[in-house]
């Protein structure tokens, strides 16, 4: 796999920020076990290897606060959302709310960002904390859209709040590459335009996920529809007007039967919204290539890197691949 090779790449300095960050959160806390628990598994790190691909910058101290603020960032975002959605699974681990409390896993959060605001601190730059204080006023106001919509969203609005959610960490780390590497406007504003299609390839894909009971995503099967909330699949649908009383009941009425889960996956499957949704992650992939083509020294990467939203995909039953889509997915491969 393509991204088997990025692992293998930049594993090193990603163990290296993720153990810099663990010590950071340890080594003062009341909550050393928490921290210690939580981090002995922090997933794939992607915003850390993306931050790794582009950065050129020689001060391997700057390097690592750099990615150490984009790792703690997001790791904060999921010790809060696993509260939020009352989530008691996280990367295949029981999560921080189920093992100790909600209250520690919001506090473990919150030390985490007061972190942040230290290693802001120590890069001692405007042109850090501007975009680390944009991403994380994003994240929080995508959250509370998210959470308090009592209508069904246009897919327009969805992707806004796809934007604010999941792409804005993407973005933050071609900010915190560019200011360490010096990048110029034009290739700032490229790649800035290959993470926004990035981080929109990564939601749908995880929306679509949450969906296939063969796959795992470290998290319980559906955990999405069991907590009412609207993703790409329904968010289509809905906006398709596909059996729209049935996704009212469901998202807006927040009522759940027993059965309704797998009506919801007979729907999307039947009325192709599944395969609709694969169609959005390859296009956002293909977009964000066409963005970094021109960049010789790190298109390889770059282009793996974009690969790993579709090939994700590639083994799942949420729909049948007939010749060419599964060329859709070999292309990327």
């Amino acid at each position: 796999m393509l991204m088997s090779y990025l692992f293998s790449k930049y594993n090193p300095f990603v163990n290296e920020v993720v153990g810099f960050s663990t010590k950071l959160c340890s080594q003062d806390s009341q909550a050393e076990d928490v921290f210690e628990y939580f981090f002995k598994s922090t997933g794939k790190n992607l915003r850390i290897i993306l931050f790794s691909i582009l950065n050129k910058s020689k001060d391997s101290d700057l390097s690592k606060k750099l990615a150490s603020i984009i790792f703690l960032i997001h790791q904060a975002t999921l010790l809060h959302d696993d509260v939020i959605d009352q989530s008691d699974k996280r990367r295949g681990e029981t999560t921080v709310n189920a093992e100790w409390s909600n209250r520690i896993s919001i506090l473990s959060g919150d030390f985490m960002l007061s972190k942040v605001l230290n290693l802001v601190v120590d890069v001692n730059s405007m042109e850090i904390l501007k975009p680390v204080n944009e991403v994380i006023n994003r994240l929080v106001k995508s959250e509370l859209k998210h959470a308090k919509c009592d209508e069904f969203l246009k897919e327009s609005e969805y992707l806004e709040i796809m934007e604010d959610k999941t792409a804005s960490l993407f973005e933050l780390s071609i900010m915190f590459a560019s200011f360490s590497s010096k990048y110029n406007n034009d290739f700032y504003a490229d790649f800035l335009k290959f993470s926004k299609h990035i981080g929109i390839a990564f939601q749908i894909s995880d929306d679509l996920l949450d969906y296939d009971n063969s796959q795992s995503l470290g998290k319980n099967y559906a955990d999405d529809f069991n907590e009412f909330k609207q993703t790409y699949p329904s968010v289509i649908a809905f906006n398709m007007g596909i059996e729209k009383d049935f996704f009212s009941k469901v998202f807006l009425d927040k009522k759940l039967e027993n059965g309704d889960l797998d009506r919801a996956v007979s729907i999307f499957k039947n009325n192709g919204i599944f395969k609709l949704c694969f169609e959005k992650v390859v296009f956002h992939c293909k977009k964000a290539i066409e963005f970094v083509y021109k960049y010789d020294d790190v298109f390889e990467d770059l282009s793996s890197f974009a690969a790993f939203p579709v090939n994700r995909l590639d083994k799942s039953k949420l729909f049948d691949f007939d010749s060419d889509d599964q060329e859709k997915v070999e292309n990327f491969s």
